[in-house]
């Protein structure tokens, strides 16, 4: 696949992200051997394999939202296999309070499909409007 079919990948994954956060729709844009990494000093850092840890991570014990996530793609660059997408994701936490929050997936596409995303964001905001009103602590890693 070229780069403008792995950028429509990456663009049908997040529409499907603001048409439901978990749904099966979403899952069946990445590869059963997916992995998806979140960078450290978030309380969801580390590396989650397959479909199943992707939706664990999706899946939280705690609820963080309130609201449904919008993500707002700004911009999408590829070389190779690689889309990395800029995009700004609002919602609400749980106390009502509006959560906008930049990141930048780095995401890897294979025979159509998602099959690795490093994921980037300020972790320190995530953690004051989101995980601190949900009572959960940050954690070292």
């Amino acid at each position: 696949m070229g780069i403008e079919s792995n950028k429509g990948v990456v663009q049908r994954y997040f529409e499907a992200v603001n048409r439901g956060h978990l749904t099966d729709d979403l899952l069946d844009h990445l590869t059963d051997d997916v992995t998806w990494w979140i960078q450290q000093a978030a309380p969801t850092a580390g590396l989650y394999e397959g479909k199943a840890g992707v939706k664990r991570l999706f899946s939280a014990d705690t609820p963080i939202f309130s609201a449904p996530l919008a993500v707002t793609i700004k911009r999408m660059v590829g070389e190779g296999d690689t889309v990395v997408a800029e995009a700004e994701i609002t919602t609400k936490n749980v106390d009502g309070k509006v959560y906008l929050n930049h990141y930048s997936f780095w995401m890897d596409v294979r025979d159509g499909k998602i099959c690795r995303v490093r994921e980037y964001l300020d972790t320190l905001y995530a953690q004051q409007v989101l995980f601190d009103p949900a009572g959960i602590a940050a954690t070292a890693h």
